[in-house]
């Protein structure tokens, strides 16, 4: 059975086709911006202060089949924006004709275009990953994430049950995806899961993601040594043992990528005490490995969510007071889908994403930047 997407053309999420974009500048990472977005199927408009150079340009652009239009603007003039964004505005470009009015040459220009595009920068295809704690919540989204874009996955839970159940799911949508039982609390058992990813993936691994965790949330004067050992067993331990045994197959596989799913409240106070230190160090943690590992050419990011509709936030969802003062802190307003943390990871695992490394990326709605701000 063939796998439900598999590329960006096929996933709207994945797609900015019938957009449209305003790039100032043309030179350098302008240009680069204008084909980037105009590869992936948006509509473009940029301007420069050289007419000469716009020209030149636009006839490359054209060349491709890229949907560009192009002015001249000195963006330092505040006259010349406001009559850049009239134009913008205004433009009535990129006219649509009946198939049956289309001219060989411009089919031929279409085509032209089309076979320019190289999209292999957003593409999984022929990638693998392991994905800790797929069965579920953020896990369970990453490694939809990560099959739909063409990757070959392997994930654990610690629930046979559960992650049977996902398996089936996935099967009948076409994923690859094979599974194993893992506690990665446990040492022995992360090496035996390591063991069998080596053994799937033949020696190579492209990705890690390290999304397995727990949290305990008390007053930090009730936390026991049993907590305190739990949490960072879970969160942190298994995380830098995980990415330390991988460390031999994403070298071997000539380009890995490592992404920890942090947590927002690594970065500011959520009144999660030991949690918040767990994932505090993962941030950390990745931006060493990300500076150690770079001449393996291994990138190491973090992302961190907010408060997620999963099942390890069901408690927020339960209570409406609770959920009101989480919505009002967030100046988006609303709590966060998996699939809005997924498709940061997936990004991060792109080739596209080949000089991003060392990074903390917040998936929050704005909420870690907030400060005293407080919506009426």
């Amino acid at each position: 059975m063939a796998k439900e997407g598999g590329n960006l053309g096929e996933n709207s999420r994945w797609s900015v086709g019938g957009m449209t974009a305003l790039v100032v500048g043309t030179k350098a990472l302008g240009k680069a911006v204008v084909e980037e977005l105009a590869m992936l199927g948006d509509q473009v408009h940029t301007c420069a202060r050289d007419d000469t150079q716009l020209q030149e340009r636009l006839r490359e652009w054209q060349a491709k089949g890229f949907q560009v239009t192009t002015s001249v603007c000195d963006v330092s003039s505040r006259d010349q924006p406001e009559k850049l964004m009239e134009t913008v505005n205004n433009a009535g470009t990129f006219i649509l004709k009946p198939t049956t009015e289309y001219t060989a040459e411009e089919y031929q220009m279409a085509k032209a275009g089309e076979n320019s595009r190289d999209k292999s920068r957003w593409s999984l295809e022929g990638m693998t990953a392991l994905v800790t704690g797929g069965s579920k919540g953020l896990g369970e989204a990453v490694v939809e994430e990560l099959a739909m874009l063409g990757a070959r996955v392997h994930t654990c839970a610690r629930d046979e049950t559960q992650l049977q159940e996902r398996l089936r799911e996935w099967q009948a949508k076409g994923f690859q995806v094979t599974t194993s039982v893992c506690d990665v609390s446990s040492r022995e058992q992360r090496e035996k899961l390591m063991e069998t990813v080596s053994s799937v993936f033949q020696g190579k691994l492209n990705i890690l993601v390290n999304n397995a965790g727990t949290g305990i949330i008390k007053p930090s004067t009730e936390y026991t040594a049993e907590d305190y050992s739990f949490l960072m067993a879970t969160n942190l331990e298994s995380a830098f043992h995980l990415s330390q045994i991988a460390h031999p197959l994403l070298k071997a596989s000539g380009s890995g990528s490592i992404v920890f799913m942090s947590s927002v409240a690594g970065l500011v106070h959520t009144g999660a005490s030991i949690y918040g230190a767990s994932k505090g160090a993962m941030n950390q943690l990745g931006r060493s490995l990300a500076c150690e590992w770079a001449s393996d050419n291994i990138r190491v990011n973090s992302v961190c969510p907010w408060v997620i509709t999963t099942p390890l936030t069901s408690f927020i969802f339960s209570d409406e007071k609770l959920r009101k003062a989480v919505e009002d802190k967030t100046p988006m307003g609303r709590v966060g889908e998996a699939n809005e943390v997924s498709s940061l990871v997936a990004f991060l695992c792109f080739p596209a994403a080949s000089y991003i490394t060392g990074q903390t990326i917040c998936v929050d709605g704005g909420a870690s930047v907030n400060g005293f701000s407080f919506k009426p």
